[in-house]
C-alpha cells in the first residue's frame, strides 16, 4: 500500500523472504513446514507481482540472504548432481531461489552470494542483508564495517539507526530495517513453540515491523523509518491500514 502510494524509483528487498524450513539443519517442531516450498515460492511470486503491477516504473532488487543458502547447502550436501543444473538452451541454474520463485519473469533483479552480496545504489549508499545480529544493537559495529558510506541492512529484525561523522565531516548512517513478518511467535525462532494442539504459542518477539523510505536529494539523503503497529502504518500524514 505504501509503495503503491509513494511510487518509489527503486524498491529494495533485504532478503529472508524465503524461510526454507524444509531445507534447514534444525529439526522440525511441528508438521507445519512439510510440503510448503512450492506454495511459498508462489506466494513470493505473487507478492512481487503485486509490487510490479502497482509500481511498473520501479527498479526492484532483492539481495541474497542466509535463509536462501539452505537450498544451496541441501543440494550440495545431498544431491550435488543437480547443483548448477540448467535446462537446455538456458543459462540459469534451476535449483536456486530466484529461479524457483521465477523472479526474472517480473523484472526483479536478484543479487546472489550471501555474505558478500550487496546492492550499491551509489558509492556512498549500499544495501545488504547483513550478518550482524544482537538484541542490544548492532549499529556501531555496522558503521565500523562501513566507515565511508551509508549502509542499510536487514537480518536483525529490529529497526535501528546509528549516525556518525567521518574525518571529512560527512554525516553517515548505519541503518537496520525491521521485518515484515509476524512477530507473535508464529515465525520460527529461538523462542517460538508449538503446543499439543499443533498451534504456535503466542510469544511477542522483540522484533520491529517496518520499512525504510529514502529520499535522494543529490547532495544528501533523508532516511525515514516507517513503523507498522498491528497492521497499521502512519506516514506523511496518511494512514495505511492493512486490516
Amino acid at each position: 500500500m505504501i509503495c503503491k502510494d509513494l511510487r518509489p524509483d527503486e524498491i529494495i528487498n533485504l532478503g529472508d523472504t524465503f524461510d526454507g524450513a524444509e531445507f534447514s539443519r534444525f529439526k522440525p517442531d511441528s508438521t507445519h513446514f512439510h510440503n510448503v516450498t512450492a506454495p511459498t515460492m508462489q506466494r513470493i511470486h505473487d507478492f512481487y507481482g503485486q509490487l510490479r503491477a502497482d509500481n511498473p516504473q520501479s527498479k526492484i532488487t532483492e539481495v541474497d540472504s542466509n535463509h536462501n543458502l539452505r537450498i544451496d547447502k541441501a543440494i550440495l550436501e545431498n544431491i550435488p548432481q543437480l547443483a548448477n543444473f540448467t535446462r537446455p538452451n538456458e543459462n540459469k541454474p534451476m535449483m536456486v531461489y530466484e529461479y524457483m520463485a521465477n523472479l526474472e519473469h517480473l523484472g526483479v533483479d536478484f543479487i546472489s552470494g550471501y555474505g558478500a552480496a550487496e546492492y550499491e545504489y551509489k558509492d556512498d549508499l549500499a544495501f545488504i542483508h547483513g550478518t550482524l545480529t544482537g538484541v542490544n544493537g548492532i549499529g556501531n559495529r555496522l558503521a565500523k564495517q562501513n566507515p565511508d558510506r551509508n549502509i542499510v541492512q536487514g537480518h536483525n529484525h529490529r529497526a535501528e539507526r546509528y549516525i556518525h561523522t567521518d574525518r571529512r565531516g560527512r554525516q553517515l548512517g548505519a541503518f537496520v530495517v525491521g521485518a515484515l513478518c509476524r512477530t507473535d511467535g508464529a515465525v520460527p525462532s529461538f523462542h517460538n513453540g508449538v503446543n499439543h494442539d499443533n498451534q504456535p504459542v503466542h510469544y511477542q518477539e522483540n522484533w520491529t515491523q517496518g520499512l525504510l523510505h529514502i529520499m535522494d536529494y543529490g547532495d544528501y539523503y533523508q532516511f525515514d523509518d516507517i513503523t507498522i503497529h498491528s497492521g497499521v502504518a502512519v506516514y506523511g500524514g496518511r494512514v495505511y491500514d492493512a486490516n
